[in-house]
């Protein structure tokens, strides 16, 4: 008898050693495109998410390649959260890296796309009732595995035409709200049995976002109309949310010209711009020369920065130093 105890124990202890444990605190895989995101899905998610980066803060996020590391975690991953607008890297590289079984968040649904030369001070633009929803019902789809999904939904990219948008949405605080909503309703998809869990920690996010949403327009209201030059054309929503014009200095991503930058700087200089804002992902050397000949400032304003609300918070406070001087 105790020998046959034995060998069930023998037996017992092998088949257990060839079945991965399984932990109930192991953390859910999620992949993202851009830092912004990591901090919007960590504040949801907790201590139950681990965050995978795929264009980190320093890299240009234009024309970033994965590395093999990258589509690893990409391949293991239990949701792929992407900006959903035009930016080069998920436009590219979504359908080579993402495989066909992982549920993909498209975090701009439901937001309204400034094209990358639109007035910023245009009148407010509103999705009627059946383009949200159908965006919403789209949405829903991109979460089920590929082989599952309608056939309007097969490609990550295939729900509206985005090659023409400002694909930085998350600069605007009313954009990042819905955009964390459409990632809570994500992670409640994907690992129901926390939903309560996902929908608390966002609920206190989302009012921390609406209190920074109204600090920045009660204290950029007195600045309504400044304008402001950019390296890189990424503050349109932004601007647009406050009523400040970005004037850029790049233009469809090539430096200017002689004649342009001289066109930039009597520009600039008529409109008594007195910032530039600079990014550590591109060169600031326009900047300098500008700011030099019209006697701005030059602000470092990271837009890929992975504390959302203080970096706007700092933003806000830098601009309305140079503004007050």
């Amino acid at each position: 008898m105790k020998r046959l105890l034995s060998i069930l124990g023998i037996v017992v202890t092998v088949t257990l050693g060839l079945c991965p444990p399984v932990f109930a605190d192991e953390k859910i895989k999620i992949v993202v495109t851009i830092p912004p995101l990591a901090d919007f899905v960590e504040h949801i998610g907790k201590d139950k998410v681990g965050v995978t980066v795929m264009i980190p803060t320093r890299a240009e996020p234009h024309t970033y390649e994965p590395t093999p590391q990258q589509i690893k975690e990409v391949s293991q991953a239990k949701l792929y959260v992407k900006v959903g607008t035009a930016i080069e890297f998920e436009l590219f590289w979504l359908n080579k890296i993402l495989s066909s079984n992982i549920p993909l968040c498209d975090s701009s649904a439901g937001i309204y796309f400034l094209t990358l030369d639109e007035d910023v001070n245009s009148k407010e633009h509103v999705l009627d009732c059946m383009k949200a929803a159908r965006e919403e019902a789209l949405a829903k789809e991109l979460l089920k595995p590929l082989s599952q999904r309608s056939v309007a939904a097969r490609s990550p990219n295939l729900r509206r035409d985005i090659s023409h948008g400002d694909p930085h949405i998350w600069l605007s605080v009313s954009n990042a709200i819905q955009m964390v909503n459409n990632i809570k309703k994500a992670l409640m998809s994907i690992d129901a049995g926390n939903a309560i869990f996902y929908s608390q920690n966002a609920e206190k996010y989302l009012s921390e976002l609406q209190v920074l949403r109204e600090e920045l327009k009660k204290d950029l209201e007195f600045y309504i109309g400044k304008s402001f030059l950019t390296v890189h054309p990424e503050w349109g929503y932004f601007a647009r949310e406050y009523q400040l014009e970005q004037i850029s200095i790049e233009a469809q991503g090539k430096e200017p010209t002689a004649d342009g930058l001289a066109k930039l700087i009597a520009d600039a200089d008529a409109k008594n711009v007195k910032m530039v804002l600079a990014a550590p992902q591109f060169s600031r050397k326009s900047a300098d020369i500008i700011a030099r000949e019209i006697g701005a400032k030059v602000i470092m304003a990271d837009a890929l920065s992975r504390n959302y609300i203080e970096n706007l918070r700092s933003l806000k406070k830098k601009m309305i130093e140079v503004w007050e001087q």
